[in-house]
């Protein structure tokens, strides 16, 4: 019954049209985001045939080769913030290691500039903020805020994409690349290459 149910997209959806929020009364609320450009139909957020669209142009970054390359790396990475935060006697270990690791595992996968990476850790944390339930509508604003910011800088980096994908020298296998090339060749529309963009970045992936 559930595969059946995922199949019925014109009665069940995966677009995000809305999110429960906690209300003034201390009761769960529905915002409405209709209208509100949020990518509510990109990657995990869109129907078939456009879900198997956005999938196809972005699996090739999360092939088992790709993500098991990085974990020497990785694994070198975590020791050395636990070990430093051990070092210091503590301190937010969400922040500082549970929450760091995956973002750099994300940022590294998604072939986004490591050198931001400070901004990708607040993004990277932001989808599950949203989707929390228990969000009040005043830590909505901040939230809206840096999606608003998240969004506007992967849409330089997918413009700075095109640019080399109409040039014909965006040979490279990063996301940005990836997805460039998809909308150059029309296989993908640009509001639905940047939102799979937000929505793998805001989950936190």
């Amino acid at each position: 019954l559930v595969e059946e149910a995922l199949a019925r997209h014109q009665d069940f959806s995966a677009n995000l049209t809305g999110i429960l929020v906690l209300g003034a009364h201390g009761r769960p609320e529905l915002l409405d985001l209709s209208g509100m450009n949020t990518f509510t139909d990109s990657i995990a957020n869109a129907d078939e045939p456009d879900h198997a669209v956005h999938r196809a142009v972005v699996q090739p970054a999360f092939v088992a080769e790709l993500v098991g390359a990085l974990e020497p790396e990785l694994r070198r990475r975590a020791r050395a913030r636990v070990a430093e935060f051990v070092a210091k006697g503590g301190g937010d270990f969400a922040r500082e290691v549970s929450e760091w690791i995956p973002t750099w595992a994300t940022a590294r996968v998604a072939g986004l500039p490591l050198e931001d990476f400070e901004k990708l850790q607040v993004w990277g944390m932001t989808g599950g903020d949203l989707l929390a339930a228990n969000v009040p509508r005043s830590r909505l604003e901040a939230l809206s805020s840096q999606t608003l910011e998240m969004g506007n800088y992967l849409s330089r980096l997918l413009d700075e994409a095109l640019a080399r994908a109409r040039a014909g020298v965006s040979a490279g296998d990063a996301m940005a690349d990836r997805l460039a090339r998809a909308v150059h060749e029309g296989r993908v529309r640009r509001r639905h290459a940047l939102g799979s963009r937000v929505v793998l970045l805001g989950a936190g992936i």
